[in-house]
């Protein structure tokens, strides 16, 4: 199993953000992660990741257990996310948004540079050409020298995924990367998952979402969570009928109407 979480458990005072969860991600399948808002999802990602401390549980990432690891100490290992916020450097180009994400860059070093000049030069120059492949790849290559932060919302959502295809990452975990995106560039990014990451490059995604048409077109399986609790698992298809969260979602549905009146 690439990814396997147990018991998970976090917590924000009393609240039980996350109360037990225990899910697996297969090697080069599609998980989602569904379920209403404040169900516990981002949160989830962010316990993976390393951005937030848990308060119980294991989680394997390769059958190595990674929870305590800093976010930098689990990307190198092969995890890499996407945040709901755009987490580019707004300040600088596009290009080198990606030029920042390429991994084990040995000029950072100051030790190693002058001994390692010509290599680190062939490694800039590796680092361009990539670069530069992806933007084409994500429809970017145009925008190259543009100000990260003049794109709009759909853009820098190719953005995220060209600088995570600069990690090369085993695990490609996206929080909401259709939300706020027109359909056409919607179709483009599922399109380009399947054929990019998924077919070429035999990756993994686990991506929560909103939109039930995307993960009906790309999941393999679909998990879904409650008020911090998975209540669901199964195929798209499954999901769609199971009883249980059919009336999760229509409680919800039901509260927010009441409230707006």
């Amino acid at each position: 199993m690439l990814l396997s979480i147990r018991n998970l458990q976090k917590f924000f005072g009393g609240l039980k953000a996350l109360n037990g969860v225990s899910l697996d991600v297969e090697e080069k399948t599609v998980t989602g992660l569904v379920g209403p808002n404040g169900s516990g999802k981002s949160t989830l990602f962010n316990v993976v990741s390393g951005f937030l401390p848990k308060e119980g549980g294991e989680i394997y990432f390769r059958d190595e257990k990674i929870d305590g690891l800093t976010p930098d100490e689990i990307a190198r290992r092969g995890l890499v996310r996407t945040f709901q916020i755009d987490q580019s450097a707004l300040e600088i180009t596009v290009l080198q948004n990606l030029l920042l994400a390429a991994p084990h860059q040995n000029g950072e070093t100051l030790w190693r540079f002058i001994p390692y000049f010509r290599q680190i030069r062939m490694e800039e120059n590796g680092n361009l050409e990539k670069a530069i492949s992806i933007l084409d790849l994500v429809r970017l290559k145009h925008l190259a020298n543009e100000y990260a932060g003049n794109l709009s919302g759909g853009q820098r959502k190719l953005l995220s995924l060209g600088r995570m295809l600069m990690a090369d990452p085993t695990l490609y975990m996206l929080d909401e990367p259709t939300a706020g995106v027109n359909p056409t560039l919607i179709k483009h990014l599922l399109d380009f998952l399947r054929e990019e990451v998924m077919s070429k490059r035999g990756s993994t995604i686990f991506i929560i979402e909103h939109n039930m048409k995307v993960v009906s077109n790309i999941c393999d399986k679909v998990i879904v969570l409650d008020s911090g609790e998975k209540i669901a698992e199964g195929t798209p298809r499954e999901i769609q009928n199971n009883e249980k969260v059919l009336a999760c979602y229509l409680a919800r549905r039901r509260t927010h109407d009441e409230e707006s009146n």
